[in-house]
């Protein structure tokens, strides 16, 4: 059973085929698992010249020799492993489904001359096979498959049909035409005279005038007659003589007598010949020539309409050999590349082609030497003035020869790349923009920002100067609060552009709204009427609590500010399942299962413009000073982060519905919270902290809360002075550092902390880094994500935490 398992040097393509399909994604399974009996009969079929089909298993899988790869044509090698009823469906019910199922039942069929429309067009698609099938016993003479060996006929049965109907046109024309006609055997006996002969001598159809031929032909044309048709029955050569026949009512009349010989399927020769009356054209000979000369007129016109089609086609026209050697060109080649024909017409085209052109250029050589068709194929072939120029070819090797026709298309290349940098062009100023809308809108808003801080601080270090310290709390708190107000619009930044580093939890988010009541009762104010409808065992969705409870709220904030005479609010949640919801989802979002949050208001609505531009960053409708135009941009950034969407649905007077589809959660909960105690109540008991964190400001702030809260700090400003700590053996209970590091990724180091120290709890921090915008990367057991900026009752909670699960 060596068959199966190697190769030979000599074995076919389809044998090859065979060795290397995929046979493991097929209902046979992996080749080395197939039963003997299935191996036996695909080595017996691949080693056969006769071609052979295999079918296996209940729903007729098909293997198949190279023989029989000739018979599948162009279904080859798409047939191979496929049902049978996929590859012939056109005589599946009438022919393949009845004989295998008897086969299958264990009777052997043979099946000549069987007439199979394999395609659509009885004109070019009707074939004919010997077929003989026998049932292949599977394991233990249990059900297995078929063998089909296949002979086809087709040009035998055409060439039967051709015969008939030969020899029904034959005597058809015979009967129809104005001229004797008359079949011989190869020794020159009589066999056959159409009716026209027995008219002429007077006889009827059924007498046999072979022996008295010679009694109508005129005396003094006997011996000549007689010589020239032995010498053409000798040499077997065509036979042309002109001599005089006797009719009972018009005496002798000249005839022209012509034969050809014809062999026989069985070899024997016979000769097919006609009399054509020409005594009253005797004396035309004139005419005849005439006429002669007028048919060699139409075939010098004929012969000149071809060259004149060669010679004024835009296409290229040529004619090679199968080395791609040149052997006619018309003029079109010159008038392309300017070469003169003699330039070109014997040089092989491979010396035009541009080198990075001229190993796929061999190839196409090579496919058209297998006798394989070229469509659309192109390469650059160099002109006479050292350009190139893109050519596209179709070609066929016909007799040992390539027929192509070729087109100029470098005009069309140009034209299409020029429209790619026009589009790229068009795509840079977007781009450009767009940069220019959201840098002046972050200038706008960052000044503003700037100016409370720079400002409060300003007066908070005067005051200091000066000794005056009963009012500096209040220029305190001013600066904190800027300096909120700027990190909640980097984090509306961040979320636009989707590099929010997100901390996604397990979440019940109608636990989540049920405890915003009260927020959302006092930001919305007497005047609007509050609604749920909360469905009854919502999912959980895997996102970032903050971010859904924060985007919410923008969305209330919204519903409020659209009904300023006051409406109804209402938050409506509800499970999308796979498939039956498919045509409530957004197009944009991947099959599965979804919770839907959607926030309505029977607000002033939206017009179709600002709904397509509603999740542009800083567009806004509100007057200046009311709004940034972040708010519905971050809800974006954020829903797409989280591998979900959002939309919005709206029409003016009627008020407004924006839905968040969230992907449900299939795992566990998490255990970790990022709510914060609001104080630093929580102190430490003196565990130690390594803090690595390379902007030194913010490495003494965090060292400085660390302290403050009672803990023990070691801090580096790189990785590899906080691997020289932990390589140092110091107790250390808890590792802070930042994912963006100067050298090496925060997370890199965070792994290699794990390898020194195994279980060791790392907190990593990060404002933005390109590398930790996926908090599903940091999921490990005890560890965590906190995001820059953040206050000390955040860090401390989370420093707290982490050491409890430490």
């Amino acid at each position: 059973m060596s068959g199966l398992g190697g190769h030979r040097l000599d074995e076919s393509e389809t044998a090859r085929l065979v060795r290397a399909f995929d046979w493991g994604a097929t209902p046979l399974g992996p080749m080395d698992e197939w039963p003997a009996e299935l191996r036996i009969a695909v080595d017996m079929a691949l080693a056969s010249p006769i071609a052979m089909a295999i079918t296996w298993g209940a729903d007729f899988r098909m293997v198949y020799n190279q023989a029989y790869a000739q018979i599948a044509g162009p279904r080859h090698p798409a047939a191979m492993g496929k049902p049978a009823r996929e590859v012939w469906p056109e005589v599946w019910e009438e022919w393949n489904r009845p004989v295998l199922a008897r086969v299958r039942a264990g009777e052997s069929i043979a099946a000549r001359d069987q007439r199979m429309l394999l395609g659509k067009d009885p004109a070019t698609e009707e074939r004919w096979f010997d077929a003989f099938y026998s049932p292949l016993r599977g394991p233990d003479g249990g059900e297995g498959g078929t063998l089909c060996i296949a002979i086809e006929c087709t040009g035998r049965k055409r060439a039967e049909g051709a015969l008939k109907a030969s020899e029904h046109q034959l005597r058809t024309v015979a009967a129809a035409v104005p001229h004797q006609i008359w079949v011989t055997d190869a020794d020159g006996h009589f066999r056959w005279f159409n009716t026209r002969v027995y008219d002429f001598v007077g006889e009827e159809p059924d007498v046999e005038l072979n022996d008295q031929w010679m009694d109508f032909v005129h005396p003094d044309d006997i011996g000549d007659l007689t010589a020239a048709w032995q010498k053409s029955l000798t040499t077997e050569t065509r036979f042309e003589h002109s001599y005089r026949l006797r009719s009972p009512n018009s005496g002798y009349r000249w005839h022209l007598a012509r034969a050809v010989p014809t062999r026989e399927a069985d070899g024997e020769v016979r000769w097919i010949g006609t009399n054509t009356d020409i005594h009253d054209q005797r004396g035309e000979a004139d005419a005849l020539l005439a006429r002669n000369a007028a048919l060699e007129h139409r075939v010098a016109l004929r012969t000149q309409e071809r060259d004149r089609i060669w010679n004024v086609s835009r296409d290229l026209l040529l004619v090679a050999d199968q080395d791609g050697l040149w052997l006619a060109i018309n003029p079109a080649w010159t008038a392309t590349l300017g070469w003169d024909e003699a330039q070109l017409l014997g040089r092989e085209a491979i010396d035009l082609v541009h080198p990075d052109d001229r190993p796929a250029t061999r190839d196409e050589l090579k496919r058209l030497a297998r006798g394989e068709a070229t469509g659309r194929f192109e390469n650059r072939l160099r002109a006479r003035d050292g350009s190139y120029r893109v050519i596209s070819w179709t070609a066929a090797a016909v007799d040992d020869l390539l027929y192509c026709v070729a087109r100029d298309i470098t005009a069309e290349r140009e034209a299409a790349q020029a429209l790619a940098e026009a589009e790229a062009a068009l795509r840079q100023a977007q781009k450009m923009e767009m940069i220019g809308q959201l840098t002046g809108g972050i200038a706008h808003d960052f000044n503003n920002l700037i100016q409370g801080i720079s400002g409060s601080l300003d007066i908070v270090r005067r005051r200091l100067a000066e000794g005056r310290l009963d009012d500096i709390e209040r220029f305190l708190v001013g600066a904190v609060e800027s300096a909120e107000r700027a990190g909640a619009l980097t984090h509306r930044l961040l979320a636009f552009a989707r590099r929010q580093p997100l901390d996604p939890r397990p979440t019940r988010a109608n636990g989540l709204i049920e405890s915003m009541r009260d927020l959302l009762g006092r930001t919305l104010g007497e005047r609007i009427s509050l609604e749920y409808d909360l469905a009854p065992g919502l999912w959980r969705v895997r996102c970032d609590p903050n971010q859904l409870e924060g985007a919410l709220l923008n969305l209330a904030i919204n519903g409020r500010d659209a009904m300023p005479d006051g409406g109804t609010l209402t938050i409506a949640t509800a499970n999308l399942a796979a498939g039956t919801a498919a045509q409530s989802l957004p197009p944009d979002l991947a099959p599965g299962d979804y919770v839907r949050i959607a926030v309505s208001d029977t607000g002033t609505g939206m017009a179709p413009d600002v709904i397509a531009r509603a999740f542009e960053p800083f567009f806004t409708t509100k007057p200046i000073g009311q709004g940034t135009g972040l708010g519905l941009a971050s809800i974006y950034g954020f829903a797409r982060q989280s591998k979900g969407e959002v939309a919005i649905e709206s029409e003016l007077g009627r008020g407004t519905t924006v839905a968040l589809y969230l992907p449900r959660h299939m795992g566990a909960d998490d255990a970790a919270s990022d709510t914060a105690s609001g104080d630093m109540a929580i102190t430490g008991r003196g565990e130690t902290i390594l803090v690595i964190e390379d902007e030194p400001v913010v490495r003494a702030l965090i060292v400085e809360l660390l302290d403050d809260l009672g803990y023990c700090t070691l801090a580096a400003d790189d990785a590899e002075p906080g691997l020289e700590l932990l390589r140092s053996g110091a107790p250390i209970d808890l590792m802070i550092t930042d994912i963006g590091l100067p050298g090496m990724d925060g997370r890199d180091l965070g792994r290699i902390a794990r390898e020194m120290r195994p279980g060791l709890p790392i907190l990593y921090m990060t404002g933005y880094a390109d590398t930790a915008t996926d908090a599903d990367d940091i999921a490990e057991e005890g560890t965590a994500l906190i995001t820059k900026p953040f206050g000390g009752p955040l860090l401390a909670d989370r420093v707290a935490a982490m050491l409890r699960r430490a």
